[in-house]
């Protein structure tokens, strides 16, 4: 069987678009395994800070998106947690969503 090396890694990310564009690319896989990939580093059950870290976003942003639903998270005593479930699912929803429409969900919309 042979080995697979991992891409190499852009020098500057914009993102996830990047990481994927070249993960399915270069090993030809699905966005699904591409997830699983890119998050081989986060624990199972994330703190809020881990979670910004891994969508490249601020914390205020990920208690932006739990408080609107978008993200799934447990609280255990007065912390909230992210199981790695819950971000990929997430994640899997946004990349279907801008797919669809073909528009970026972090661009805002001009009046």
């Amino acid at each position: 069987m042979k080995r697979r090396t991992p891409p190499k890694e852009p020098e500057h990310q914009d993102g996830w678009d990047q990481i994927l564009e070249a993960l399915s690319k270069e090993w030809k896989i699905s966005q699904k395994d591409a997830f699983h990939y890119a998050l081989r580093d986060f624990p199972e059950v994330m703190s809020i800070e881990q979670v910004g870290k891994a969508l490249q976003v601020s914390t205020k942003t990920v208690y932006k998106y739990i408080n609107n639903g978008q993200l799934e998270c447990l609280k255990v005593g007065r912390a909230y947690r992210v199981p790695k479930v819950c971000l990929f699912a997430y994640l899997f929803k946004n990349a279907q969503g801008s797919k669809k429409t073909g528009s970026d969900p972090r661009r805002k919309k001009s009046k």
